[in-house]
């Protein structure tokens, strides 16, 4: 599976088929060679990594082709985040009033003699506008979102059989194109994990790219990550590692009135678990973080395992996605289900 045969240190695809190397032939390689593939594996990552900043007439060419296949869903998702923003705004406290719900936080105010501690629901905005609201109900919490990106080594070696890595990046590409220009409502990150690291950091929160150029430079790493990263599975400790970071950053936000809304975490995975000893069950639990509204969304398979692995998590948050089409719909059901954008996700 690897350039130069069973110890080879990257992947290399050239069009002829792929043949995955038994598990017991790669353990028969010595230490040494074991060291050496991995220098050369950082060496020619470190080379790829370069040559991504000088991008050529061919890259765009290859991003226009995979902003064709999206180009028609982007809108619709965009709108279903629009949607949810102003239904956010709608439905937010509109606190210190002198009429409404009595509000709980204000109590002591009241007993001093503080006649604005009332609140109800309204739209922030009109109601300052209006001369009415007070000072403190107007802010919004922005709502979190932390993409969680499969860049192992199995999704290169079996991308010329089902085009897993292709969805990935499609996948990649419909988040950051729908997300583009609503950055006063949501923040978002975009993170990798493969058999050698469970962050990688691709979009980091509050640097979302701002032109096609930089979003393009994200989905080029990824595909140089995924061909030159070692073997092997670090999923469940990624989406663990996802969901306390996403909690900690809405936790962290000094802005806003009341609790954060709870942040959305969505995992993609080419559910490549037996070849590594991984349980589902190890997932479901991971998933299962409290204060994070987490999604699994499988976008490979070998055989039925994406299936077994959707079937072991909670229900409604494991998704597979085999085709290019799927994605926009699962992730429009994801978004439905975490209700992003309203408060009804605190």
């Amino acid at each position: 599976a690897g350039l130069g045969g069973r110890g080879g240190p990257f992947r290399l695809w050239d069009g002829n088929p792929v043949h995955q190397v038994d598990q017991a032939a790669k353990d028969e390689i010595s230490e040494a060679a074991r060291a050496e593939g991995r220098r050369q594996a950082q060496a020619a990552h470190k080379v790829r990594l370069h040559e991504i900043e000088d991008m050529t007439e061919d890259d765009w060419e290859a991003y226009r082709e995979l902003l064709d296949h999206v180009r028609p869903h982007v809108g619709a998702l965009r709108g279903a985040l629009e949607h949810a923003a102003d239904r956010g705004r709608e439905r937010a406290w509109i606190r210190r009033r002198p009429d409404g719900e009595l509000d709980e936080t204000r109590l002591v105010d009241g007993a001093a003699g503080d006649r604005l501690v009332f609140k109800r629901r309204g739209t922030p905005d009109a109601d300052v506008a209006g001369g009415s609201g007070g000072g403190d109900g107007g802010a919004r919490r922005l709502r979190r979102l932390l993409f969680l990106m499969d860049v192992s080594g199995s999704m290169y070696r079996f991308q010329m059989r089902d085009g897993r890595l292709t969805r990935m990046l499609e996948a990649a590409m419909l988040v950051m194109e729908s997300l583009h220009g609503l950055e006063e409502r949501y923040e978002y990150a975009i993170r990798g994990h493969s058999g050698g690291a469970d962050a990688v950091p691709f979009v980091d929160w509050g640097v979302a790219p701002a032109n096609r150029g930089a979003r393009l430079q994200v989905l080029q790493r990824m595909v140089a990550h995924s061909q030159f990263c070692p073997s092997g599975d670090r999923t469940i400790e990624a989406t663990r590692r996802a969901c306390r970071d996403a909690r900690a950053r809405a936790d962290g936000d000094p802005d806003g009135d009341g609790a954060p809304p709870r942040p959305l975490v969505v995992a993609l995975s080419d559910a490549n678990f037996s070849r590594y000893g991984t349980d589902p069950r190890w997932w479901a639990d991971a998933l299962g973080e409290g204060g994070v509204d987490a999604h699994a969304v499988m976008v490979g398979s070998l055989g039925g395992e994406a299936r077994v692995v959707a079937d072991a998590l909670p229900r409604g948050r494991g998704h597979v996605c085999l085709g290019a089409d799927e994605l926009p719909v699962v992730f429009k059901r994801i978004l439905e289900q975490a209700r992003v954008g309203g408060d009804d996700g605190v």
